[in-house]
């Protein structure tokens, strides 16, 4: 994967796929970035409105100019799954999920995840004792982890048994179907 997309072998590859907004906080994590003075390649997939993007490139000039950051643009199916893939640490900053797809998407494909604490993916996560789960808004704290992580602090991923559990459709619309049963007949006993 990494071949393909012409990302170096040698460095650490730090993914983010995300529509590109203030919501997502990615202006805080190229903050982080630029205070890091480690050899990695951040690997930004997803787009936003013009103005906001040309706001983090603006922001992440340094880093574009040492070649540790990439602005990708939107990808789909197949080619993201090569961006997940050439990835060693998924990063999700978000300030406010409800799942997010992008870190399941991450996690199916064996990636470990450094999230903020929101959302259910970071519940499962810290209910699994599997990845890094950081607070929304503690930015030291994004940076202490990052570089532990940069130096060699191995990330648990999330088995993928439970990532199916979770987040299989077949068992996702199993659990709606029960849910639903549920609403609809109570505790009456459905044949």
């Amino acid at each position: 994967s990494r071949k393909r997309l012409n990302i170096p072998l040698d460095k650490k590859i730090l993914l983010t796929v995300s529509r590109l907004n203030p919501l997502k906080q990615v202006d805080k994590l190229i903050d982080i970035l630029q205070k890091i003075d480690y050899d990695f390649l951040f690997v930004l997939v997803g787009h936003g409105t013009r103005e906001y993007e040309q706001f983090l490139k603006k922001k992440a000039e340094k880093l574009i100019n040492e070649n540790k950051i990439r602005f990708e643009g939107y990808k789909q199916s197949e080619e993201l799954i090569h961006y997940y893939n050439a990835a060693d640490l998924f990063l999700h900053v978000s300030r406010s999920e409800a799942g997010p797809i992008s870190v399941i998407e991450a996690m199916a494909c064996g990636l470990p995840v450094f999230c903020t604490d929101t959302g259910n993916t970071a519940e499962v996560l810290k209910e699994n004792n599997a990845g890094v789960v950081v607070g929304i808004n503690n930015y030291i704290e994004w940076k202490e982890k990052l570089i532990q992580i940069l130096n060699g602090k191995s990330v648990k991923e999330l088995d993928i048994e439970i990532v199916k559990k979770y987040y299989d459709w077949k068992n996702v619309a199993e659990k709606f179907v029960k849910i639903y049963n549920k609403i609809l007949y109570g505790n009456q006993r459905i044949t």
